[in-house]
């Protein structure tokens, strides 16, 4: 019974840690199928905008690190056209955050933690060129076990519009 007890509680930890890496292997997917829905909904927002009082510019991915949300937005303006000028995409109040599973990431209570050089990424139509918060170049965000660090994965997307799995 010595020998089953032990190999029982082998297995269970065994379990646990290897559950944490489902956990977070399923997230790093699910965040890559998030960036890839924005950058479709951005092409497809060029050839049908929304009702006639608004003008969608761009979709975009915001990413909350301290409530560990992510979710999909659309860039709205009143009345256009939509600017040229990538200075004018930001994330901002007259935003209008998707619902739904397909469009946000919720990993608040899950012992994860998000890190990330951007706190959104704009994937502007019809290109679609593709801004970030911060960087030029590319925008990462990592997903890691709060108990240990060193195991973390992450997805990056590119100004080109490459979204890579990390």
């Amino acid at each position: 019974m010595g020998v089953v007890a032990v190999l029982s509680s082998l297995m269970l930890g065994y379990s646990q840690r290897n559950s944490k890496q489902v956990l977070l292997a399923t997230s790093q997917a699910k965040l890559a199928s998030i960036f890839a829905r924005a950058k479709f909904l951005s092409i497809q927002s060029f050839f049908y905008s929304g009702p006639r009082n608004e003008i969608i510019c761009g979709h975009g991915v915001g990413i909350d690190t301290d409530t560990k949300k992510i979710f999909i937005f659309q860039d709205i303006i009143d009345e256009g056209p939509c600017s040229k000028d990538l200075d004018d995409y930001e994330l901002d109040a007259g935003d209008k955050i998707l619902g739904g599973e397909l469009n946000q990431l919720n990993l608040a209570d899950k012992g994860v933690n998000i890190t990330t050089d951007s706190e959104y990424v704009i994937f502007i139509p019809p290109e679609p060129v593709v801004k970030f918060s911060g960087s030029t170049e590319e925008s990462s965000v990592f997903i890691s076990d709060a108990d240990n660090e060193n195991f973390k994965l992450g997805v990056t997307v590119t100004k080109d519009g490459q979204i890579r799995m990390d």
